[in-house]
């Protein structure tokens, strides 16, 4: 279904765009987002056939994936994990912007969106495997863990990268809230 909407108070450009801090109103059926002095936007850019190499590590960890994709020809941009331990192991090891940052915050994709020097090409996704791993306790969506991939999408939504990956073990995969 479509659900009517408008933006008012601002001009933005034809296209998809990533708008942050807008007030939102719903009313008669009609959504309305009032562009303000808060609100801050991005254009994402149409790089058509062509595959940005720039990667962005969320829930990083010790940055194996971005490392991997490097020699594969990606181009690390920025990696945020939370863990002040991979934070500092980040930032001594990978190249690109590194951000300790909790991905729930109501900002993180703000924050990261604003440290994005290029269009995102891939987003590899590190979420916490605990809640499904079988060395853990396999609690799924009922350990506070496994919200992290809910937050880290939203971040990816908003980013609007051309791919994603995601790192799990075989036990998200047969998680019907992760299929």
């Amino acid at each position: 279904d479509e659900f009517p909407f408008l933006i008012s108070g601002g001009v933005l450009p034809l296209g998809r765009v990533s708008i942050y801090d807008a007030k939102v109103e719903v009313g008669d059926g009609i959504l309305t987002l009032s562009i303000t002095s808060d609100t801050w936007w991005k254009l994402a850019v149409d790089l058509g056939e062509s595959l940005s190499p720039f990667l962005i590590a969320l829930c990083a960890g010790t940055g194996a994936m971005s490392l991997g994709a490097k020699y594969l020809g990606g181009q690390p941009m920025i990696a945020v994990d939370w863990n002040k331990i991979a934070f500092e192991f980040l930032k001594e090891n990978l190249e690109g912007t590194v951000m300790q940052l909790d991905l729930s915050t109501r900002d993180a994709a703000k924050q990261i969106h604003q440290a994005c020097s290029q269009p995102p090409g891939t987003v590899l996704l590190g979420f916490p495997c605990q809640p499904h791993s079988s060395q853990g306790l396999q609690r799924g969506t009922s350990d506070s863990r496994a919200e992290m991939l809910w937050h880290g999408l939203h971040v990816v939504f908003m980013l609007q990268p051309q791919a994603l990956i995601l790192e799990c073990p075989p036990g998200a995969g047969q998680n019907i809230d992760i299929q």
